[in-house]
């Protein structure tokens, strides 16, 4: 059985480049990036919502901002016990493109 190599993202977002601009085929592609048909199409679809920072690492990571940790804080000691479960980025509250809102449940 063969070992799986890691692309890097510049690879990956110049396979998807030549799958959007028509250069290779479906097939062309995963063959390519030695990936299945599903891993391709979810690449595309994270490259279209977040261009090429989808593929960078330690994107998941979340940085958050004083005001939603001392947010949380509050919501604690005043027994509303809440979450980040379900993030969202409110624009008067957003520092950052990966700062997320504190969301009691």
């Amino acid at each position: 059985m063969s070992q799986k190599t890691k692309l890097s993202p510049e690879e990956k977002v110049k396979i998807i480049h030549k799958y959007m601009n028509r250069a290779v085929s479906l097939r062309g592609a995963t063959a390519e990036g030695g990936v299945d048909r599903e891993t391709l199409q979810r690449w595309v679809v994270q490259y279209e919502a977040e261009g090429a920072a989808a593929f960078q690492p330690n994107r998941r990571r979340r940085i958050y901002s004083l005001q939603i940790k001392l947010q949380a804080v509050q919501d604690y000691l005043s027994g509303n016990h809440g979450c980040t479960r379900q993030p969202y980025l409110p624009p008067q509250t957003c520092t950052s493109r990966n700062d997320a809102e504190y969301v009691p449940c």
